[in-house]
């Protein structure tokens, strides 16, 4: 049942993350006006959200019928790429100091969205993934 709830609380964020974040960033480079910047940029989020609530995935997560553990059952081998997020964040994304008001919000959101994939580890717990594993396995995982 703590599967069940997880899925419905973060389908949309832990799917978010899969959508791709460099497509928006880019996307944001190609936008220019300040007012025009913000409307483009909800238009462009709106957009992404209702073609990534249409993917497979979704249908797989809302299928009552398979257990909410099968459906989640990927959640340790993309661990990895979530927990990339905080660094892709700090070292990547971000650019400090700046002038570019493009990259002011984007560095405001790098340091906003920093520390979110500290919630994998309480959903790992949730899910019942926080079993005890040995060093090689947890090395073999993330070959994966």
């Amino acid at each position: 049942m703590k599967a069940g709830i997880l899925i419905k609380r973060k389908s949309l964020t832990l799917c978010w993350l899969l959508i791709s974040q460099i497509e928006f960033i880019k996307h944001l480079g190609k936008i220019s006006g300040v007012e025009t910047n913000m409307k483009e940029v909800l238009k462009f989020i709106e957009a992404k959200q209702q073609e990534f609530a249409q993917k497979p995935l979704f249908d797989f997560m809302r299928n009552q019928s398979i257990p909410s553990e099968q459906r989640m059952a990927f959640v340790p081998q993309i661990s990895y790429f979530v927990m990339f997020f905080g660094d892709l964040n700090k070292y990547i994304l971000r650019e400090e100091p700046t002038n570019d008001p493009i990259q002011k919000p984007i560095n405001q959101y790098t340091h906003e969205d920093y520390d979110h994939w500290n919630w994998v580890f309480l959903d790992v717990e949730l899910l019942g993934f926080n079993d005890t594993a040995s060093f090689v396995d947890v090395l073999n995982l993330l070959q994966k």
